[in-house]
């Protein structure tokens, strides 16, 4: 093969994936065919505002009617168009891993068809969701492997419940941690209206990081890894629950306690919070630091007060005159990771 061929293909596969590994030899890929991304442009050239035009809507975080609504993933653009305007890009999957979920029915979510895939090799194991598609790859079943890189489905605008113009199209991403084993019978038992046609891989179990900080983070070399990005997340309140549950989360997660067990029983957890409710660290607390609490209460130790009015859509905590209050996200978060009281 000629030199001019062979850097043709280097090129090419750095534009496409980046050039370190993630975790054991693992490539992290770019989920759309778009390189703007991969070349350090700006986000306003592959992702995919609302009706808005305002760039940032298209962002993870309170992006949303002013700041008022939280927004939690990526909307990517589509770079190819057939006649009728309909994005044709190939989604790609993100990291080597696993199909956890496939949804084929539009009707069924907001997200319309959408996947979700599991990617064990990672510590934390996480999971990443691709919402929207024009269709899922026919031939995926779960529990196939697929490596970084491979075509999972077309993307699309579908979306059950309401339309999004062809206009608008986008693929929407979300790399997060799964909350509950359990998520289906916390749904019955808070009796939503709606139907759960998706067991564990409800959007609502799912709970993201911002995935394009991620990736400029990982690709300027600053985190080598999910693990050290999210250990070296802000915390923005710590809450005290007395439970003497492990729940299944740590079982899922042991990388996210910051001491070893005590010897003696479990009395209680000392967990640090994200501003908008994503639990990054666990200590687990004997009966003296949580005897001033009654069983299965919970209570604020500490807040970062400038971190949660900056970033307030999520109600997290509610800073009041007479001091914090947990807020119904937060409370609804436990809820779903410790189960029943």
């Amino acid at each position: 093969m000629k030199f001019k061929q062979w850097a043709l293909i280097i090129c090419l596969a750095a534009l496409i994936g980046f050039e370190w590994p993630l975790e054991a030899k693992r490539t992290l890929f770019w989920p759309t065919p778009g390189f703007t991304f991969t070349k350090g442009s700006n986000p306003a050239d592959f992702v995919q505002p609302t009706e808005s035009g305002k760039m940032k809507s298209a962002l993870f975080g309170c992006v949303r009617n002013d700041g008022e609504r939280f927004h939690e993933g990526l909307d990517l653009a589509p770079v190819r168009r057939d006649r009728k305007g309909e994005p044709t890009d190939p989604i790609l999957a993100a990291m080597d891993g696993r199909i956890a979920y496939l949804n084929r029915t539009e009707e069924n979510s907001n997200y319309g068809l959408y996947l979700v895939l599991e990617h064990p090799h990672v510590k934390p194991t996480v999971y990443t969701l691709y919402a929207h598609l024009r269709n899922i790859k026919p031939s995926l079943r779960l529990g196939d492997k697929v490596k970084a890189g491979d075509k999972i489905g077309i993307m699309g605008r579908t979306a059950g419940g309401y339309a999004i113009p062809v206009d608008r199209a986008h693929l929407h991403f979300e790399i997060g941690l799964r909350l509950s084993d359990e998520f289906d019978s916390w749904y019955k038992r808070n009796k939503y209206s709606d139907s759960n046609f998706h067991g564990n891989y409800n959007g609502i179990n799912l709970l993201g990081i911002d995935p394009l900080d991620f990736y400029e983070q990982y690709k300027r070399r600053e985190v080598d890894s999910i693990y050290t990005y999210i250990k070296a997340l802000s915390t923005a309140y710590i809450l005290r629950v007395s439970t003497q549950k492990f729940p299944a989360f740590l079982r899922h997660y042991p990388e996210l306690m910051d001491r070893q067990i005590p010897s003696d029983a479990i009395a209680g957890w000392d967990i640090r919070f994200t501003w908008w409710g994503l639990p990054i660290g666990w200590i687990a607390l004997k009966a003296d630091k949580v005897s001033a609490i009654k069983k299965g209460q919970v209570s604020v130790v500490s807040f970062d007060r400038e971190s949660l009015e900056t970033n307030n859509c999520r109600e997290t905590i509610l800073l009041t005159e007479n001091g914090p209050i947990i807020g119904d996200r937060s409370r609804q978060i436990l809820d779903i990771i410790f189960g029943q009281p």
